[in-house]
């Protein structure tokens, strides 16, 4: 007999069955701060039934790197938050006429569930009227704790490597893909980054960066939605454009800080990067 059934079965009393179904509902939320992802089907006589992954894919509630609004289908639940359909947040987030509107609106959003387990909002850092936009990929302790992006180890090399072309957080604009912690630091799912994507492209427009710069292989796949790792696609310009933009932006990946710090030796290709950036932005003065 499946775990789930012990909870409903009729050879238990109701206090057996309540303890069960107790006992399933803190392993699901064990499953969930270990970044397994559940949904909430229904409530019935008190005992809550819940269906993993598997019951997602047969019920064609399927993760697409391809769409950010094609995540679901229709509303769902993880943990106690819902998650809503990201064509409805696109509709909340449209008409925010600047960065402190959006900021406000991300602080009141329930539909990520990192925003349960972490201790502060993480939007953005540095000069908002910024040409030059860099994006990473997920807050860790550090940036939890200070409430910014890029405080911590990872950072202090991102601040070294754009002092290197001659930048720093009062001629930049910085934020992430995840405005929340993950637990333990762990990736970001593709529902999380979903969830915040809505809000994420309407903090680039806000911005109208002249340069966007992605930082890491999550915030690449998520902003440019390409199926390629950070090795094949850094160090390449490409064209981003969303819906609330009138323009395209010239982007570009280059590697996480966190990254070089366990690999220095792809300190070279960074370089490389930055010096065809710094290049990139010579062509501002000219325009």
């Amino acid at each position: 007999m499946q775990f789930l059934e012990l909870s409903q079965s009729d050879t238990f009393t109701m206090s057996e069955r309540k303890n069960i179904a107790n006992l399933w509902e803190r392993l699901l939320e064990h499953w969930q701060i270990a970044g397994v992802e559940y949904f909430v089907d229904a409530l019935n006589g008190g005992i809550m039934k819940k269906t993993a992954i598997a019951s997602k894919q047969q019920n064609g509630i399927i993760d697409t790197p391809q769409s950010h609004t094609n995540i679901a289908t229709k509303n769902f639940t993880a943990g106690n938050a819902e998650i809503p359909n990201p064509d409805n947040t696109y509709q909340q987030v449209r008409d925010c006429r600047n960065l402190d509107d959006l900021r406000n609106l991300v602080s009141n959003f329930e539909g990520c569930p990192l925003k349960n387990t972490a201790t502060n909002l993480v939007f953005s850092d540095g000069n908002p009227k910024s040409k030059i936009m860099f994006v990473g990929e997920a807050p860790g302790a550090d940036e939890d704790r200070m409430g910014k992006p890029f405080v911590g180890l990872s950072g202090q090399l991102l601040d070294t490597m754009i002092r290197w072309i001659n930048l720093d957080r009062e001629n930049v604009y910085i934020s992430n893909v995840i405005y929340w912690r993950p637990p333990g630091n762990r990736a970001p799912t593709t529902a999380e980054i979903s969830s915040c994507m809505p809000f994420v492209e309407k903090q680039i427009a806000l911005v109208n960066p002249k340069l966007l710069i992605l930082v890491g292989g999550i915030a690449a796949k998520a902003v440019l939605q390409k199926a390629d790792g950070i090795m094949k696609i850094r160090g390449q310009w490409f064209s981003y454009q969303n819906m609330y933009l009138q323009n395209p932006i010239p982007a570009m990946a280059i590697y996480h800080p966190a990254f070089l710090l366990r690999q220095p030796g792809q300190k070279r290709q960074v370089w490389r990067d930055l010096l065809a950036i710094e290049e990139k932005i010579s062509t501002f003065s000219r325009e």
